[in-house]
């Protein structure tokens, strides 16, 4: 694909990669005559007072006297400051290029576009689905910190750019296409919904849709700026409005830098995975951050975490083991909370370790509270997030011996009352058709009670017991595919194959 196109035979000039909305859609209407005095002495003054500003300017010169280096290392990688203040300051600031972004934000690599009318579809999709995404993961999150913050980003404007080249293709092509060509565009959008793909590429194919429909009125190059404010607005909604929110807490600004840190390493493994919610907002908490700074001590948060497990447990037999509660196997992996609890607090241990938020030593011990209190179900989330970061924690060296399958064996076989909240080996098997393991868990189940509040009394539950009978079933297959299921998120959410 050529690295420019013309619009069309009409003498203008072909879009660059150095072009932006801007660029495009002013470089045909008549030039702007001036007026000096508008640019008065005081809105220069305006101006300069402006760019010499920063993010929490007095929070942040108190951590500049105290010489809080990694916060102000901090404040220096997200860019939470005007240009102005930088240079007054001598600070560097980590800025992006977008030169190194903007090549692969302008291909989209259709091929022949004509072609692509005959295609399936469904295909052509997921094709763009996956490239919008690909393009939305290639912003650096710090840019996205600095837009929130109210900076422009040449980043983000070559994001959005990437879009008005996909439009602008789309649309000189169908204009004077016949109608069964516009007609995809519909099939298009439909699958784009029904995928749940990004608020992005469906913006853009629906704006063309509807810009089509009114072609005549206006010409495309025109109606770039109205397309950016509609990517803008899906921007702000994902991710831009949250991170406002998230610098405008009333938390202390070395906190905040903090949880940026962390958040960025969520970012970029929740929106490189093919399960993002775009419907949701990027959530900037950060549960794990929060309770280890409060007061209340490990120990505390061990025992909580521990008694929200065994009411899960509790909940999660009662609804996941009965048949009668819920027929649909193929939907119970996706709705089990024992899964999803155990990946995200995985995650969240990973996210603040990879930080390096100096909680690893907080980390350990809770790591070992979970221990004392036999909690292998919140303990190997633990173990598996330090194994995934490979940071020298000494929690893989404590407690790596529970993600090996030999010593989970022996821990068993001696130590049958420690089995319920370790899973991982017994599922993994069961999905394989083998029970025998299954059955041991079970048998240690039988005895083990958990006091659940909400419940009221002293209750007992059989974890797999519904499932071994299963098994044994007609249905051997379906059910081994239904755990086949529900244990693969454990054993590979860190890519652990």
């Amino acid at each position: 694909m050529a690295t420019g196109f013309q619009p069309d035979n009409r003498g203008r000039k072909a879009i660059t990669p150095e072009c932006s909305f801007s660029s495009l859609s002013t470089a045909y209407s008549t030039e702007k005559i001036v007026d000096p005095m508008v640019d008065s002495a005081d809105q220069r003054e305006d101006n300069m007072r402006t760019d010499q500003q920063c993010w929490r300017p007095h929070e942040m010169e108190e951590l500049f006297r105290k010489g809080d280096k990694i916060s102000i290392l901090r404040f220096c990688k997200f860019g939470l400051m005007h240009d102005g203040y930088a240079k007054l300051k001598g600070l560097p600031v980590l800025f992006s290029h977008p030169n190194e972004h903007i090549s692969f934000a302008k291909h989209w690599e259709l091929g022949n576009l004509p072609q692509i009318f005959g295609d399936d579809p469904t295909a052509v999709a997921a094709t763009l689905s996956r490239r919008s995404a690909k393009k939305f993961t290639s912003i650096p999150f710090k840019d996205l910190v600095r837009k929130a913050y109210g900076i422009a980003s040449d980043c983000v404007e070559t994001f959005f750019f990437s879009y008005g080249v996909l439009y602008y293709q789309l649309y000189n092509k169908l204009v004077r296409a016949p109608q069964d060509q516009h007609d995809f565009l519909l099939l298009l959008i439909k699958n784009l919904e029904d995928s749940q793909s990004d608020p992005f590429i469906v913006d853009t194919i629906k704006y063309t849709w509807e810009k089509l429909l009114a072609r005549g009125q206006h010409e495309p190059l025109d109606l770039m700026q109205e397309l950016q404010q509609k990517l803008n607005m899906s921007l702000d909604r994902v991710i831009i409005n949250p991170l406002k929110q998230l610098l405008e807490r009333p938390s202390a600004a070395r906190h905040i830098l903090e949880e940026l840190e962390v958040l960025g390493h969520r970012f970029s493994d929740y929106y490189n995975c093919s399960t993002v919610n775009w419907g949701l907002a990027f959530d900037t908490s950060i549960w794990l951050l929060d309770h280890l700074r409060c007061e209340k001590g490990i120990s505390a948060l061990a025992e909580s975490v521990t008694k929200e497990d065994h009411a899960l447990f509790s909940t999660y037999i009662r609804i996941h083991f009965n048949k009668d509660g819920d027929t649909s196997r193929e939907q119970r992996p996706a709705q089990s909370p024992l899964v999803r609890r155990w990946s995200d607090f995985s995650f969240e241990v990973k996210h603040c370790l990879a930080a390096r938020v100096d909680v690893a030593s907080q980390v350990h011990l809770l790591a070992k509270a979970f221990y004392r209190r036999r909690n292998y179900y919140s303990l190997t989330a633990i173990v598996q997030a330090a194994i995934a970061c490979r940071l020298e924690t000494g929690i893989p060296k404590d407690f790596g011996m529970l993600m090996d399958e030999k010593y989970y064996r022996r821990n068993i076989n001696h130590r049958k009352e420690d089995t319920l909240h370790h899973l991982t080996h017994a599922m993994f098997e069961f999905a394989k058709g083998e029970t025998v393991l299954a059955k041991n868990v079970i048998s240690a189940a039988e005895s083990y009670t958990a006091r659940v509040q909400y419940l009221g009394p002293w209750m007992k539950f059989k974890p797999l017991q519904s499932a071994v009978k299963e098994n044994g079933s007609s249905h051997q297959h379906e059910s081994s595919s239904y755990w086949l299921l529900l244990a693969k998120p454990i054993l590979t959410c860190f890519g652990v194959q």
